[in-house]
């Protein structure tokens, strides 16, 4: 078995990373899969996770850019501090090159409570009742996380995650032989790979059984090579194993803290699919976005050149500090933190005297406030308070306002059902954008959905250009989604330490970026993208009939004595070559009565087979 061999290629180091992997005696020895003999080219082999790239150096030579945090420091500075590890009961194994990848098995539930929430935490901070079915050897010290330095066997019902670790990281954990042990959860974004105890034909099978609709599962980063399994390996008593733990505060608050700001980005990534129907205009990021990002990431050129400074509320959403921060922003961060189960609107709470105070701080649009208001608190008649709370003029705190309150009931999936109408309720886009965000921070990350439920505001000509269901939390398709998710774990763990250098840490990252080919041609739209670093984003402009060349219109006259069925209009549809738009136009002799209608050839026979359209007639003429 080669796994964990080193070998030299062209100066470089690298160390086969899976069990399946053989080395030829070639020099330099070349990469073959076990009874495959097609040899597997380095950079490829990189991508595939198959090899990693190493330092012979000692320990942790591959980061070169590693600090080491000081822990007086730290406490100073009102970051985290890591509680006291157990005792260390032998002398620690130095691995004999550096790698900055770790095991931890855990059961499989644990696995999906980890992608859920985006964090990787210790079992005393679950507050889920499931913990105590959870049977892995993370309950047996439920105050720390516990990383092997070599694979773990595993249980039936478990997983191996491959876990990076930061220099520091490893540096200061102690040890109990090749166990080691760190009180401060991780953040998703080092997960770099999870094996399962799988025949190969049965990876697709676990996988499926993982999706749930807030489980985000990173398909690309499965694997069945794992060391067999070991069914009788651990057997604790599970009513002793958490004893007199007690949770440290300090990190409770973190983790809720780090919840809320991924349910900002997670949230408000999406913001400019849901409007083309309106504006023809669609994108699978808004700029404002990326704008964010260089605040949170500490670089530039991520965001369009020129592109304003984000609103002080969504930084102050991500915990910036905000000179002269308004009183009524601080309010509002007040009622998003407390995440309360709904956000009464009675004449002695919070909301209502906040809603005075925005009235009383206006100095223009007063009326214009005061009857929104009015609608909102008195009469419960939301739509009419945000259709009147969009201008220009009025302070943004007012229309988040509304869109909090009429959101608030986190118990009864308001994060889903916030999307059903959200196009129809909301004109101004820049306020919509910061609702989303605000409500994201509301919701928190981890009761978010993985992926749309559905988009339910998409022109008819963009819908199939996209995907179905697109994505919320993030799946680790791209090293920048990890790179800004470890900026986000710094923040609300580390709020007072510059941000860490982390291009090393995922230097062996597996991604998974979606290809889609366009079939544009014919369409009026004009398509484009951009990169930011590794990430692909299409935009999409419906174009003017003057400036575009228009796919074929075909007309189908229905004469008044003919009679035609749905089944007989599908099979012609059927017989007109290519997914071209059709202008469909029902007449009828001697009246005036017309439908029109524009879509694609395949969409719309799709809506006639599943009885989702109907032919009726019209008797009110």
């Amino acid at each position: 078995m080669n796994k964990g061999k080193l070998f030299e290629k062209d100066g470089e180091y690298y160390e086969i990373l899976q069990v399946n992997i053989t080395l030829t005696k070639h020099n330099p020895p070349r990469i073959q899969r076990q009874g495959d003999r097609k040899f597997i080219p380095i950079q490829e082999a990189l991508m595939q996770g198959l090899i990693g790239k190493v330092t012979p150096t000692e320990n942790i030579g591959l980061f070169s850019h590693a600090e080491q945090l000081d822990p007086e420091k730290i406490e100073e500075k009102g970051d985290i501090a890591e509680p006291h590890p157990p005792k260390c009961l032998d002398t620690p194994k130095i691995r004999s090159v550096s790698d900055n990848i770790y095991f931890m098995p855990v059961d499989r539930l644990r696995a999906q409570v980890f992608l859920a929430h985006g964090l990787i935490y210790p079992d005393i901070y679950d507050k889920a009742e499931s913990d105590k079915d959870f049977h892995d050897s993370q309950r047996q010290n439920p105050v720390h996380l516990m990383l092997y330095a070599n694979p773990h066997p595993l249980n039936h019902d478990q997983f191996l995650l491959k876990i990076f670790l930061h220099p520091n990281e490893i540096a200061k954990a102690e040890r109990n032989g090749d166990i080691l042990y760190l009180a401060i959860p991780l953040p998703i974004s080092r997960l770099a790979g999870i094996e399962i105890p799988a025949a190969a034909d049965d990876l697709d099978r676990c996988i499926k059984g993982l999706i749930k609709p807030d489980v985000p599962v990173p398909r690309h980063l499965f694997t069945n090579e794992v060391t067999p399994s070991s069914p009788d390996q651990e057997k604790v008593s599970r009513d002793s194993l958490h004893g007199d733990a007690q949770p440290d505060p300090n990190i409770a608050e973190s983790i809720r803290q780090f919840d809320r700001y991924l349910g900002v980005m997670a949230f408000l990534r999406n913001a400019d699919r849901y409007f083309s129907e309106k504006t023809g205009n669609y994108a699978d990021y808004p700029e404002v976005f990326f704008a964010v990002c260089e605040r949170i990431m500490d670089k530039s050129g991520l965001a369009p050149a020129g592109y304003p400074e984000p609103d002080p509320l969504l930084l102050a959403l991500l915990g910036f500090d905000t000179p002269e921060m308004p009183k009524t922003t601080r309010w509002i961060l007040d009622l998003v933190n407390s995440q309360a189960s709904h956000i009464s609107e009675e004449k002695d709470d919070e909301a209502y005297k906040l809603a005075k105070e925005i009235y009383n701080q206006a100095t223009i649009s007063k009326e214009i406030i005061k009857e929104a208001f009015s609608n909102l608190f008195n009469s419960k008649d939301y739509q009419s308070a945000i259709s009147k709370l969009q201008g220009s003029d009025i302070p943004i705190e007012a229309a988040v306002l509304a869109g909090l309150l009429q959101s608030s009931v986190r118990q009864s999936h308001g994060y889903r059902s916030v999307k059903q109408l959200f196009h129809e309720d909301w004109s101004n886009q820049n306020q919509a954008r910061l609702v989303l965000a605000t409500l994201g921070a509301y919701y928190g990350y981890t009761a978010l959905d993985a992926q749309e439920a559905a988009l339910y505001s998409v022109h008819p000509l963009i819908r199939p250009l996209i995907e179905k269901y697109p994505e919320i939390k993030f799946h680790l398709r791209t090293r920048f989604e990890r790179e800004l998710i470890e900026s986000l774990y710094q923040r609300a763990f580390f709020p007072n330490q510059p941000v860490r250098e982390s291009d090393s840490l995922f230097n062996t990252v597996i991604t998974a970026q979606p290809v889609t080919d366009l079939e544009l041609s014919e369409l009026p739209i004009c398509a484009s993208t951009y990169t930011v670093q590794d990430l692909v984003v299409r935009q999409y402009k419906i174009t003017s009939s003057e400036n575009s060349k228009h796919a074929p219109v075909q007309d189908l006259v229905v004469p008044q004595d003919e009679i035609i069925t749905l089944e007989k209009f599908s099979q012609q549809l059927k017989l007109w070559k290519g997914n071209t738009i059709l202008q469909i136009n029902f007449k009828k002799e001697n009246q005036n009565l017309v439908i029109q209608y524009s879509i694609t050839k395949d969409e719309f026979i799709e809506l006639i087979e599943n009885g989702t359209i109907t032919f009726k007639e019209d008797n009110t003429q």
